[in-house]
Order: C-alpha cells, then structure tokens, then sequence
C-alpha cells in the first residue's frame, strides 16, 4: 500500500480514498470499494496508526507524529452521523 519514496502529498491523498473521519466521536471509517461508507467496523486513531505502521506507512524521525498529522489532514473528509461529507 505504502512505499518509502511516496511523498506525503500521495500518502495523504492515498488514505484520502480509503478512510473518513468522524472527529465527534473520534474514529476513522474505511470507504468500501462501491464508495460506501463501512458504518460497522469504526477505527480509533490509535489503532488506524497502528493498522497504517503494520502497513508500512512511514514518516521522518517521529513516525507517531507524523501519521497522526497526515491521518488528521483535509485529504481525509469528515463525516457526520447522517452520513453525509462536510466537503
């Protein structure tokens, strides 16, 4: 999925296309491919940062730092419980 000459413009947009995120509650959504939403199987941040690391997603010196700002980029949308994206 990840590969260490990706810029992080790509390993945003990347993650972009396969996650949303409802910052109300705290949890990320993954994007099934018909571009619904998988509504049953909610991510915390810390274990999408896991799930990203297993991956092979990687950042510069802090790795943890690094993919929380690029898990909570514009590059993800927000959702809301209705389902709708705020972009």
């Amino acid at each position: 999925m990840f590969n260490h000459v990706q810029t992080f413009t790509q390993k945003r947009a990347l993650l972009g296309s396969h996650f949303v995120k409802m910052l109300m509650v705290g949890y990320y959504f993954r994007i099934n491919p018909d571009n619904t939403i998988d509504w049953q199987n909610p991510i915390s941040s810390n274990d999408l940062i896991l799930d990203l690391k297993d991956a092979g997603l990687r950042g510069y010196g802090n790795i943890d730092s690094d993919i929380k700002k690029m898990i909570s980029s514009d590059a993800i949308k927000d959702v809301y419980p209705l389902g709708l994206p705020t972009n």
